[in-house]
C-alpha cells in the first residue's frame, strides 16, 4: 500500500512540475506580450513564440497522455500479478481498492488538468489574438500614414531636386556666357592694344620723318641766309666802289 501511494505521489508530481513549468512559461509570455504595442517586429517575435508556445502545450498534453497510458499499463501489469497471488485475497481486495480509488483521482485529476489548461490555453490564445489584431491594425494604419508622408516627402524631395538641378543648369549657362564674354571683351582688348602699339609706331615713325624734314628745312633756311648776306656784303662792295 505504502508503495502504491508514493509510487502515484510520483506521478502526480512529475505532472504538477510539467503543468507549472508551462504555467511559468505562459506567464512569462503574457508578460512579453504586455510591454509590446508598437514594434511590429516584438509582435511578430511574440507571434513565433506563442506558435512555441503552443507547439509546448501539445507537447505536454501528449506527455500527460503517455504518462497515462503507462500508468495504465503498470495499473493492469500490478493487477496481473495480484491476481496471481491467491494466498493474499485481503492484501489484493485492499490493494484493488486503492488502486481503483488512486486510478480514478489519476483520472480525475488528469481530466481537470486538462480541462483547465485547454480551458486556459483558449482563453489565452482569444485574448492575445484579439490584443494583436488591434496592435496589427493600429501598426498597419501607422505604416500606412508613414507611407503617405515618405510618399510627400519623396515628392518633395524630387521637386527640390529638379529645381537645384535647374538652378544649377541655369548657373552654370549663365557662368559659360559670362566666360564667353569675357574671352570677346579680352580679344577686343588685346586687338586695341595691337592697334595701339602699331599707331604709336607709326607716331614715332612721324615724328622722326618731321624731325629729319626740320633738320633739312633748317639747313636749307641757314644756306640762303647765308647766300643772302653773302649778296648783300657783295651789294654793298659793288656801290661803294662806284662812288
Amino acid at each position: 500500500m505504502f508503495f502504491f501511494c508514493f509510487f502515484f505521489r510520483v506521478i502526480f508530481w512529475n505532472v504538477a512540475l510539467i503543468i507549472d513549468d508551462y504555467s511559468i512559461i505562459f506567464g512569462y509570455r503574457v508578460s512579453q506580450m504586455t510591454k509590446t504595442y508598437y514594434d511590429i517586429e516584438a509582435v511578430t517575435k511574440l507571434l513565433d513564440e506563442k506558435e512555441r508556445d503552443l507547439e509546448l502545450a501539445a507537447t505536454i498534453g501528449k506527455q500527460l497522455l503517455e504518462k497515462d497510458q503507462q500508468l495504465e499499463e503498470k495499473i493492469e501489469f500490478l493487477e496481473q500479478e495480484l491476481v496471481k497471488t491467491n494466498d493474499m485475497s485481503f492484501i489484493d481486495s485492499e490493494q484493488d481498492v486503492i488502486l481503483e480509488e488512486s486510478s480514478a483521482e489519476y483520472m480525475k485529476a488528469s481530466n481537470n488538468e486538462h480541462i483547465f489548461t485547454s480551458k486556459r490555453i483558449n482563453e489565452i490564445n482569444f485574448e492575445t489574438l484579439n490584443e494583436y489584431k488591434r496592435k496589427i491594425e493600429y501598426l498597419e494604419e501607422e505604416n500606412d500614414q508613414l507611407r503617405n508622408k515618405a510618399d510627400y516627402f519623396e515628392k518633395e524631395t524630387a521637386d527640390l531636386e529638379f529645381k537645384e538641378s535647374s538652378l544649377i543648369t541655369n548657373c552654370f549657362k549663365e557662368i559659360e556666357e559670362s566666360q564667353e564674354a569675357l574671352r570677346h571683351t579680352q580679344n577686343e582688348l588685346k586687338n586695341k592694344t595691337n592697334e595701339c602699339f602699331n599707331q604709336q609706331e607709326e607716331i614715332n615713325s612721324l615724328f622722326g620723318q618731321f624731325g629729319e624734314c626740320n633738320m633739312a628745312q633748317h639747313l636749307e633756311l641757314h644756306q640762303l641766309f647765308k647766300s643772302a648776306n653773302h649778296v648783300q656784303n657783295l651789294c654793298k662792295t659793288h656801290c661803294a666802289l662806284k662812288h
